[in-house]
Formats: structure tokens, sequence, C-alpha cells
């Protein structure tokens, strides 16, 4: 699932079909076959290269297969739960979207909200919540302080999530936001603060009793 989360990001920002064609080499056009495609397995036994014309894969296609397992695990181990995996996955996919792209899609943004309250349908909750989203898209349309996809993902997330929780994954998503963004003042205009998020609800899990 992991590999195809970082096939179906590296197509939809080349605005290519993630059904066809079949995955291939991006330098030779070489077709992968079956065992080629051995999540994590295929990489390291083809010391990361493509098997025809031995140029170099990119790594990130394998850290992506890597962390989609760990973090995975991480949330069974911490809620006896595989619930949480398609919300997990993704997560990935919109943080290396936005990642990449600076943006993110409005269709996976739908698929996450889907995803959110079929893991706690809470009519009452998802009521407050949705009036507490449309004061802050007004107010943010005027004052421009956050991406509007990063309070559509706040705004999930509280729903998955109890306030507790949901606290430290904005307290801890804007430190190491503002870690970066100082580290790297000089040469990022524009931060992606998906992937900060992401970072601050595998770090809520991880901390949580």
């Amino acid at each position: 699932m992991g590999s195809f989360i970082a096939l179906a990001e590296c197509r939809t920002n080349r605005n290519e079909s993630i059904i066809y064609p079949r995955s291939h080499c991006d330098y030779c056009n070489y077709t992968l076959q079956w065992f080629d495609l051995i999540p994590i397995v295929s990489y390291i036994f083809l010391m990361g290269k493509c098997r025809e014309c031995k140029r170099k894969i990119s790594i990130s296609f394998f850290m992506i297969e890597i962390l989609s397992i760990l973090i995975n695990v991480l949330f069974y181990l911490k809620t006896n739960s595989l619930i949480y995996v398609p919300f997990i996955l993704c997560l990935i996919f919109l943080s290396l979207q936005d990642f990449h792209k600076k943006y993110v899609s409005l269709y996976a943004i739908i698929i996450l909200l889907v995803i959110a309250i079929t893991i706690n349908y809470d009519l009452f909750k998802i009521l407050i919540i949705f009036s507490i989203y449309l004061v802050l898209t007004i107010l943010n349309r005027y004052g421009k302080f956050i991406g509007s996809a990063d309070i559509d993902i706040i705004c999930i997330c509280a729903i998955v999530f109890d306030v507790n929780t949901l606290i430290n994954i904005v307290l801890i998503s804007s430190s190491l936001c503002l870690i970066f963004f100082v580290y790297f003042k000089n040469k990022e205009n524009k931060l992606p603060f998906v992937p900060f998020i992401f970072a601050g609800i595998i770090i809520s899990i991880c901390i949580q009793k």
C-alpha cells in the first residue's frame, strides 16, 4: 500500500493516470515485472538500480515503503486497531504532495474526510467542528495566517482524535514548523505544513500512555 501511495503521488504530480500504463523505468521505459515490484525486497535485490538500464531508482519509493510499515505498526501497537491504516496512508499521500508541490488534491482531502467520519462517526462532534471550520476559513480568507488545506486537515483530525491529542498535534506541528522556518529562513519562502501536521500526529501518538 505504501508503494502504491508513492506511485499515486508521483503520477498525480505529473498529471498521469495512476492505473495506466504499467509501472516502468522513468529513464528507459522498461516495463517492470512482478518480481521487480515486491516492496522493499526488490529495491534491495536490484541494489537500487533499474534491471534494464542500470540507472539509479529514486530512494524515496524505498523510504516511503519503510515509513508506511513503521507508522502503521506503531499505530496498531498504540491503538490495537487497524482502522487507522487508510487514514495514515492518505496523510502520507497528502504530505508528499504538499512537500513536493506546495499544494494538495481536493479529492484526497475529501477521501481523508470520509475515512475520518468512518473512524469516528459522531454527528454532534462533526457539526461543532464544521462550525469552527467555517469560522476559521472566513478568518483565514482575510488574514491568510495558514493554508486553507491545513485548516481542512486539522479539522479532519479533530474528528478522529480527542481534544487533548488534537492540542498536542497542533502544538508539536507548529513547533516543528517554526524550527524548520528559522533554520531555512533564507531558503524557503513558503513552507509545506501538512508534513508537520503528520509528524505532529505521529509524535502525539508516541507520547500517549
